[in-house]
């Protein structure tokens, strides 16, 4: 083969791999969006109004799911609470984020997330939220750090 065909061959290959490179980023035909797990419905995004950053002790509520991976408002509660000064600025500023802070919250949150945090000392940051169940103070949990091993 001479120096010309290897060239020729060369640019065609080039050209297909950089072609074949583009189309693999792209979203498969009749797709809308990158939806991480099409059909399934997304939660909307956080209120940043109504976050809030919370101290307190994380203690189960009942008995652990058969799925740990599942979200609740009706497994974890934080109890003695006091409010943190952490946050972004505009945080808390909704009605719902300037009440005064509840000595007790319900935690939205999926299983795994909260279940290490158990009977520790933690700080909390999320969004208050309506419960879809019962009528104490809700707070869908987004962050949280261990601050202390025991609740004392």
């Amino acid at each position: 083969m001479s120096h010309t065909s290897k060239t020729v061959l060369t640019v065609i290959f080039a050209v297909v791999a950089h072609g074949a490179t583009a189309a693999a980023g792209q979203l498969p035909p009749g797709a809308l969006s990158g939806n991480p797990t099409p059909g399934v419905e997304q939660p909307a995004p956080p209120v940043l109004a109504d976050r809030i950053a919370v101290t307190g002790c994380v203690a189960r509520l009942g008995a652990v799911p058969s799925d740990p991976n599942s979200y609740s408002e009706a497994r974890f509660e934080l109890t003695n609470v006091k409010k943190g000064d952490k946050g972004p600025a505009g945080a808390g500023r909704s009605a719902a984020a300037t009440t005064p802070i509840a000595t007790e919250y319900r935690l939205a949150a999926i299983d795994t997330f909260l279940a290490p945090f158990v009977g520790k000392r933690v700080e909390l940051s999320g969004e208050i939220i309506n419960p879809t169940t019962g009528t104490e103070p809700t707070l869908r949990v987004e962050f949280v750090q261990k601050l202390a091993a025991t609740c004392q």
